[in-house]
């Protein structure tokens, strides 16, 4: 019975997710509250902002410190940070699941520990 459930609900995860991209990609904005942060800089309100054409924006505390654009790949999706204050080298690549107004990003690849520790937060849709 646990393994039934589990195939129905990863079933529903991936429906959502082929539907996000159908719609192209993600769209609106996200925020997470970091307070445990290993660094303290690291701690505050993040936003992430899906734009047209996979552009991106993250905020941290209202002050955008990363620009960047993303791609879709196979129900996947890599961050490529453009510039900011924060911004990384190197694509960082993410599974994602959306549910209701939350998203959550599970890392496969990204060596920018600050990226992926943001990231792999639950954000709740705003807008």
């Amino acid at each position: 019975m646990k393994r039934i459930t589990g195939v129905a609900a990863l079933a529903a995860c991936l429906t959502v997710t082929a539907t996000a991209l159908a719609l192209g990609g993600l769209s609106g904005t996200y925020n997470t509250k970091i307070t445990n942060a290993p660094t303290a800089s690291l701690n505050g309100t993040w936003s992430l902002k899906f734009a047209a054409g996979g552009a991106y924006t993250i905020t941290l505390n209202g002050k955008a410190v990363v620009l960047g654009k993303v791609k879709y790949i196979q129900g996947a999706i890599a961050f490529t940070d453009k510039s900011g204050a924060l911004a990384c080298q190197g694509e960082g690549d993410y599974r994602f699941i959306v549910g209701g107004k939350s998203l959550t990003f599970q890392a496969y690849g990204d060596k920018c520990a600050g990226r992926k520790f943001v990231l792999t937060h639950k954000f709740t849709k705003t807008g």
